[in-house]
């Protein structure tokens, strides 16, 4: 209408960034009275220098740590007044330090469970390919050499677990799902590379459980080479990593009641989603 094809235009904008603020750990510790609510026997090699562990407990002592053992962790906060360190020198530990809570209590989504999709079973091929579903009873996977591919989903395990003697387990988008105080017992040499889903309901949930079970042991023995990602959240469980590997590359935020770690050298990273353990700011536009 008035003649001109163009106008040129110039824009600004400001933005500010908050200061930045330490995000959740990687490691939960919930038992508030336990005694050795965490205990690291020797022989414990943990390389976790971006991660943080919150301890719960005020029991005396709240956790122990015995001779042979190293952690590398940002910081082990416990908020309990003592511990034992036997013949070791924990870095960074803070006492009467004001542990985090569990940050999924409530949280999380409840998979139904009621049809039982398997019922109890034994796999003894070399490659054995499993898909979601409900999986009731006992499964034995019996062949140490056996390549076990896990199809993206959700696995319900109830009324039993899975008793795993070995193999490579493979799975990406998964997420194992405990309807009660079933479990997975991790024997003789696993290999698992196994991630949970980046995106939708269960999104960054690995291993965890239904709330409010009753206390019991949950164990990871003697692998060879596990690569987890994702939110292992066993808030009922006396969790013990008993594996003996030198090449476990882990990226985890896990929960547990009490934790025991044994003869184990393991490198923990924390999961990208939360961040755990390092600095993190948020920025907004105000202009």
């Amino acid at each position: 209408l008035i003649g001109m094809d163009s106008i040129k235009l110039s824009v600004t904008a400001t933005a500010l960034r908050s200061a930045a603020q330490t995000a959740a750990p990687c490691i939960y510790v919930l038992d508030p009275n336990g005694r050795q609510a965490l205990l690291v026997n020797s022989g414990a090699q943990i390389n976790a220098p971006g991660c943080e562990i919150a301890v719960k407990s005020n029991g005396t002592p709240a956790g122990m740590f015995n001779s042979g053992s190293k952690l590398d962790f940002k910081r082990v906060c416990m908020q309990g007044a003592k511990v034992t360190q036997n013949s070791t020198v924990v870095p960074n530990l803070a006492l009467n330090c004001s542990s985090a809570a569990d940050p999924y209590a409530g949280q999380l989504p409840t998979p139904a469970s009621s049809a039982c999709t398997f019922s109890n079973g034994n796999y003894n091929n070399a490659t054995v390919n499993l898909t979601p579903g409900v999986y009731c009873g006992w499964f034995n996977f019996n062949n140490s050499s056996a390549k076990v591919n896990f199809a993206p989903g959700v696995y319900v395990i109830k009324n039993g677990g899975w008793n795993v003697n070995g193999g490579a387990w493979t799975g990406t988008g998964v997420t194992f799902y405990f309807a009660d105080t079933s479990k997975i017992q991790f024997n003789s040499g696993i290999a698992a590379t196994l991630s949970a889903p980046t995106t939708g309901t269960y999104k960054n949930l690995l291993f965890y459980e239904a709330a409010n079970l009753p206390k019991s042991d949950f164990i990871f023995n003697d692998s060879v080479a596990n690569d987890l990602t994702g939110v292992i959240w066993l808030p009922s469980r006396t969790v013990t990593w008993n594996a003996k590997s030198g090449v476990e590359s882990d990226s985890l935020t896990l929960v547990t009641w009490r934790l025991i770690l044994n003869n184990t050298t393991w490198t923990l990273t924390p999961l990208s989603e939360s961040a755990g353990g390092q600095s993190v700011a948020s920025v907004r536009l105000v202009k």
